[in-house]
């Protein structure tokens, strides 16, 4: 009967670890950002880097809004997006 209680405990501990990960992966997406662009080096840069993904840079245009034109530049990521 304790081996079964320890058996439960563990797989709730286990799926409560999964869920905190699935929670937390788009913080962490987000976190790379700031280390790469600190250029801190190391583990946690290269880490960051391996899922950085590559932007085409779209050409400058103006953007006419109330007050007169501003410029703009925009960037659309390559490759498949996730949904």
């Amino acid at each position: 009967m304790r081996l079964r209680r320890s058996v439960v405990v563990l797989v709730v501990v286990l799926l409560g670890a999964a869920a905190l990960a699935y929670a937390a992966a788009p913080y962490a997406r987000a976190a790379s950002l700031f280390v790469r662009v600190s250029n801190i080096g190391g583990r946690v840069e290269a880490f960051a880097d391996a899922r950085a993904r590559a932007v085409a840079v779209l050409p400058p245009r103006a953007r006419p809004p109330r007050a007169g034109a501003v410029k703009a530049q925009g960037l659309r990521p390559q490759g498949r997006q996730p949904r």
